[in-house]
């Protein structure tokens, strides 16, 4: 195993402590907790023992707080979940520049390779980077378990969640329902056909969401099967204070690989994603615009299937260098996923937590589609590569009807770069 030197973190709780104190606590101590959810005893000694696990057999040789004060350590790639213990090869990321649309978004946000030494601090003066060779992990802590009913549920899409999607059935709800599985409400375009991944660069805003919401994204859906063979790979955006503990939009990443069931989860909270890159925090907080009539923050976002190593996500850019990782293929079994999916989707959703009467928040900024450019959020330059390997710009000829919340608009920019595009989002309400 490679040296690497570890460096004690400045106004930080160390990694040991924080699992000396983990290991120690009793559920009586949050009590008083003002969002305490969890059902008992048993439920939270499962939670302590989830965080022990997790950060069983771990060197941590850096820790640093992300903008939203969300405490990273970083550890050798080799240790994350996915690979702890296991005799794994680790992919080599690739250059999928060449195999862009023209007209793809533009490079304005491509990230350059971050040397340690020159890296942003955080508030405490600590490097906000991994060291070269390690990833950082967003740290799980108690006070993030409490505030959900069990471990389960911490887990799941959305809480509590029997089924934590519409798209099981490739239909979605346009009314309020008391079947809690129809809380979502979603803006957005999709296309059923064969794919080996897609392309956007979305708008980021920082929607606010209430004690009776659960959370507002924007995000990509690659899916393929149906019923309880529905498989996923979804990345994007989302604001979810309940899992994250802040009100910032957060780099998300989940996937299933049987409807949202037994399997399946956020980010690096179970083995499932491989990263290889030291520069993403994922679960972290990203700019947003917070006013309209400026020009919008953005993520650029791609996910591409590599045959015989797995869904692999890149971000800010196609080269190399933006590569964040990959689902390896073994997670899809013999389901639609491990050769390809069968429909692509782009848009936003929000999820009520109090059905039938609901709450929904706001979608994207919280403006109508047709308030347009430096108003609405938007998906733009959307391609999908069919599974011949060859990019296609997407037609998504399929989307939600209006609402009395949320509202899509599409169109074609044949001359810059925004290709394919749309509007999407709006203030959500109680009758949506």
């Amino acid at each position: 195993m490679p040296f690497y030197p570890r460096r004690q973190p400045l106004g930080l709780i160390p990694h040991d402590a924080y699992l000396r104190i983990t290991s120690d606590a009793s559920l009586r101590q949050f009590q008083h907790h003002p969002n305490v959810r969890v059902a008992g005893a048993t439920a939270f000694r499962e939670m302590q023992e989830y965080i022990l696990a997790h950060n069983a057999q771990i060197d941590v040789v850096h820790s640093f707080e992300d903008a939203a004060g969300q405490i990273f350590d970083c550890v050798p790639i080799e240790q994350q979940p996915s690979l702890r213990g296991k005799q794994q090869t680790i992919h080599t990321p690739r250059d999928l520049t060449a195999l862009s649309r023209n007209g793809r978004a533009d490079q304005g946000h491509l990230p350059l390779a971050k040397d340690f030494n020159s890296a942003a601090l955080d508030r405490h003066g600590n490097p906000r980077q991994a060291p070269s060779g390690t990833i950082p992990m967003r740290r799980v802590r108690l006070e993030d378990l409490i505030r959900f009913e069990n471990l389960r549920s911490f887990f799941r899409k959305h809480p509590n969640a029997a089924v934590a999607s519409a798209a099981i059935t490739r239909t979605r709800p346009t009314a309020p329902s008391p079947d809690e599985r129809q809380n979502h409400r979603y803006a957005v375009g999709f296309q059923s056909i064969g794919n080996i991944g897609g392309h956007s660069a979305v708008s980021v805003y920082g929607p606010s969401v209430n004690s009776n919401e659960i959370f507002s994204l924007a995000q990509h859906w690659y899916s393929g099967g149906s019923g309880a063979n529905l498989q996923t790979v979804e990345v994007g955006w989302q604001a979810f204070p309940k899992h994250y503990g802040v009100a910032s939009p957060c780099l998300f990443i989940f996937w299933t690989a049987d409807a949202y069931q037994t399997g399946g989860a956020y980010n690096l909270e179970q083995p499932g994603f491989v990263q290889v890159n030291s520069n993403v925090q994922i679960g972290g907080a990203r700019d947003a615009t917070v006013q309209s009539g400026v020009a919008p923050e953005e993520m650029e976002i791609t996910v591409y299937l590599i045959a015989g190593e797995g869904w692999w996500l890149y971000l800010d850019g196609l080269d190399s260098n933006a590569a964040v990782g990959y689902y390896p293929i073994s997670l899809f079994g013999s389901g639609q996923m491990a050769t390809s999916a069968d429909q692509i989707e782009y848009g936003g959703e929000t999820v009520s937590g109090d059905p039938p009467s609901g709450d929904w928040g706001a979608m994207g900024s919280g403006a109508w589609a047709n308030d347009g450019w430096q108003a609405a959020a938007y998906h733009r330059a959307v391609w999908y590569w069919d599974t011949t390997g060859a990019s296609n710009w997407a037609s998504l000829n399929e989307f939600t009807p209006a609402s009395p919340c949320y509202t899509f608009n599409g169109g074609f920019d044949s001359t810059g770069s925004w290709g394919t595009y749309f509007f999407f989002g709006g203030p959500g309400g109680g009758d949506c």
